[in-house]
């Protein structure tokens, strides 16, 4: 990621949510997104398959984002999906 790349761009890096186990994008989203940090759980700006393609957004220099971690209850349907294919 870098100054001037649009969000929608990075968004179709990440997996599809049927490719990850998920039945929507909505399902996927608390491990499919990047967020700001601050003083916040998730700032904005975020980065997802689920809002960038409707609303990108232009990186700037000195924007600073995290990857969503999976919880405990995601990791558990990951392995159940990788386990299906």
């Amino acid at each position: 990621m870098k100054p001037g790349v649009a969000s929608d761009k990075i968004a179709r890096a990440f997996p599809e949510a049927k490719e990850i186990g998920f039945a929507s994008e909505m399902e996927a989203f608390g491990l499919n997104f990047c967020h700001g940090l601050g003083l916040g759980l998730h700032e904005r700006p975020l980065i997802s398959r689920l809002t960038s393609f409707k609303e990108p957004i232009e990186l700037k220099a000195g924007m600073v984002f995290r990857r969503g971690e999976p919880t405990a209850r995601e990791r558990r349907h990951l392995a159940r999906a990788s386990r299906k294919k």
